[in-house]
């Protein structure tokens, strides 16, 4: 954590670093980042990519998984199906994905084999 902390502070200090504000605030979100690295790399981490426009199914499918993921210590995200681009991204950081209620679109399919 201090090698963390350290490095925080000389990069917010660099010169001409647009970051300097962030050193008041350090040491609230540096555990925060420390905590997600962790989860990242111990491989807690899931990833939701779902239909979220229907609200029932948000609810009963999206995010009742969610709670019930944190609970057992899983850094979880949801994204929608139609988020092409954020989907991918979040997928790099994630050990495990759920596709719910999602259709058989060439997007999709891109999705999924780019985790498999």
């Amino acid at each position: 954590m201090q090698q963390l902390l350290k490095w925080t502070l000389d990069t917010i200090r660099e010169e001409e670093s647009c970051f300097s504000w962030m050193e008041e605030y350090r040491y609230e979100w540096t555990p925060l980042v420390k905590s997600a690295i962790s989860q990242v790399m111990e491989g807690k981490t899931v990833l939701i990519i779902a239909e979220l426009s229907i609200p029932q199914c948000t609810k009963y499918r999206v995010e009742q998984k969610v709670e019930m993921l944190k609970i057992l210590g899983y850094n979880t995200w949801v994204v929608s199906w139609t988020d092409f681009h954020e989907a991918r991204q979040l997928l790099q950081l994630s050990a495990l994905v759920f596709f719910y209620r999602t259709p058989a679109y060439p997007l999709v399919d891109a999705l999924i084999k780019s985790h498999s």
